[in-house]
C-alpha cells in the first residue's frame, strides 16, 4: 500500500501496556517492546504513531527502544490540559478530599466513541472506576487511588503543595490542641508559598466569604477560593479520622468547616474563616448561629471547639482563636 499509494499510515494502540500492567505473557513482554521498535522507530512508512496507556514507557522500557515518543500525562501536563486531564486546581481539590463540579458525558460513558477532551477524559475514569460521580461532581473514590493522586503532587511542577499535606498532621493536632500559635505558624508559610492558586492576600477583589453562604453553593473558581483551599490542604490528613463538611447547613446558618470525628475520642471542631475581622466576631458567629447544633445531635457528652481563622489584609497575617462551645 505504500509503494502503490505513497501515503503514510497513522498508527494508533489502546492501552498499549496492558500486557505489563496485568502481568501477562510476561516470558514475551520483551518481545512485544522489540516488535514495536521494529514496526514504528525510524520508519518511512510512519505519519504518526499515538499509544494510550496507564504508566510512562520508560517505565518498561529501558535505553532506546522506544525513545522516539513524546509523553503526555492528564496528571500533570502543562502543553495540552486545556484540551484534557486535570488541571492544578483539580488535582489539589480532590487530593484534599474535595468534589469538583463536572458534566460528564453520558453517550461516553455508555462506550460511545473515543475521547476528546477533558469531560471524556473524566468520564472514561468513572468507567474504570478510577473516579466517583454522583449529582454533578467528581471525586477520588478510596484511599488506594487518593494515594496515586498524591504522587503526583510530589512533581516539582505543583512544588510546595506536598509539603502541606505532609504538614497537615501537625495542623489537625494543633487544633484540637488549642495550640494556636502553630496553626498561625503553619497559615503563614502557606501565606509566603508560591502556589497561585492560593495567594489570595494579593487580590483586592476578596470580599466577605458571607456571599457564598447559600444553601448548595460551593466556594465559587474566583480567587475567593484561596482561603478555603488553604485550609482544605490544611487539614486534609483530617479526612482520615473526620468526616469533613464544608458550608454545612447547621443550626441558624452555613458553617465554614465542620469536623465530625469518625472516632469515639476524638475532638469534633468548626472552623469559621474571616478576612479584616476580630477572631472574635467568627467565634461570636459560631455561637450565635449555633453552628454546633448537627455536632452535638451526634454526641451531647462530646466537648465541641470552635476555631476562628482570620487573615488581616494589611498585615498579611492570619490570627487565630480556638475556645471549647
Amino acid at each position: 500500500m505504500l509503494y502503490d499509494t505513497k501515503d503514510k499510515f497513522i498508527f494508533i494502540f489502546d492501552e498499549w501496556d496492558y500486557i505489563f500492567a496485568n502481568n501477562l505473557f510476561e516470558e514475551n513482554q520483551n518481545d512485544f517492546l522489540e516488535f514495536l521498535r521494529n514496526l514504528l522507530k525510524d520508519q518511512n512508512y510512519v505519519s504518526l504513531a499515538y499509544m494510550t496507556g496507564v504508566r510512562p514507557i520508560k517505565k518498561y522500557s529501558s535505553g532506546s527502544a522506544l525513545n522516539m515518543f513524546d509523553e503526555f500525562t492528564f496528571l500533570k501536563d502543562r502543553t495540552f490540559d486545556e484540551y484534557f486531564g486535570f488541571t492544578e486546581e483539580d488535582v489539589i481539590e480532590m487530593v484534599s478530599g474535595e468534589e469538583i463540579d463536572i458534566t460528564i458525558d453520558e453517550d461516553f460513558r455508555a462506550g460511545q466513541g473515543a475521547p476528546r477532551n477533558k469531560e471524556e477524559i473524566y468520564s472514561a475514569m468513572i468507567v474504570l472506576g478510577f473516579l466517583s460521580y454522583h449529582d454533578g461532581y467528581l471525586r477520588i473514590p478510596n484511599k488506594e487511588l487518593m494515594k496515586e493522586f498524591e504522587k503526583s503532587l510530589g512533581d516539582k511542577s505543583f512544588g510546595y503543595v506536598l509539603e502541606i499535606i505532609e504538614n497537615s498532621k501537625r495542623m489537625l493536632k494543633a487544633t484540637v490542641k488549642g495550640d494556636t500559635k502553630t496553626v498561625e505558624s503553619i497559615l503563614h508559610d502557606i501565606h509566603n508559598s508560591e502556589i497561585s492558586i492560593l495567594q489570595y492576600w494579593k487580590s483586592d477583589s476578596l470580599h466577605s466569604l458571607d456571599k457564598f453562604r447559600e444553601p448548595n453553593h460551593r466556594f465559587g473558581s474566583s480567587l475567593e477560593n484561596s482561603l478555603s483551599w488553604v485550609l482544605t490542604l490544611a487539614y486534609s490528613s483530617a479526612r482520615d479520622t473526620y468526616r469533613v463538611e464544608r458550608e454545612e447547613k447547621t443550626g441558624k446558618g452555613y458553617a465554614d468547616f465542620t469536623f465530625h470525628p469518625r472516632r469515639k475520642n476524638d475532638i469534633p471542631f468548626i472552623v469559621e474563616l474571616k478576612k479584616d475581622e476580630l477572631p472574635e466576631v467568627a467565634i461570636k458567629e459560631i455561637r450565635e448561629k449555633e453552628y454546633v447544633e448537627k455536632i452535638r445531635r451526634e454526641d451531647e457528652s462530646k466537648k465541641v471547639l470552635a476555631v476562628a481563622i482570620c487573615y488581616d489584609s494589611k498585615s498579611k497575617e492570619h490570627r487565630c482563636k480556638i475556645e471549647e462551645i
